[in-house]
């Protein structure tokens, strides 16, 4: 048996999402089973992506050197992923949570376990 560990790495600006709405996303997926299937860990920062596949992840986000534990919990829509994918606009991640606002438009690598 062996173990597979695959790592995806982003990188690009963070966007602050309006307070409580990823947290609310989050909500309403662990509720209704859509791709998640635990609550983040207190201090997370919570994750939006543009790849709906890593929904539910675990994984860093690093700026300045600076690591924070991340946690995805949301993901860009079909619909605007094919007319504005998040990556062309140098976007990495809609985010939430506590660092959101210290974090807010700064440039950021997010480390993904696969």
């Amino acid at each position: 048996m062996s173990l597979q560990l695959f790592l995806i790495i982003l990188s690009g600006v963070l966007a602050a999402a309006c307070p409580g709405v990823l947290e609310g996303v989050e909500a309403r997926r662990l509720r209704n089973g859509w791709g998640l299937t635990e609550p983040a860990r207190p201090g997370d920062v919570l994750l939006g992506l543009e790849d709906c596949g890593l929904l539910g992840k675990r994984g860093m986000v690093v700026v300045d050197g600076e690591s924070h534990a991340a946690y995805v919990v949301d993901c860009q829509q079909a619909a605007h992923r094919m007319t504005q994918p998040m990556g062309k606009r140098g976007l990495v991640a809609d985010i939430g949570g506590p660092m959101a606002e210290e974090l807010n438009h700064r440039t950021a690598t997010v480390m993904v376990l696969r």
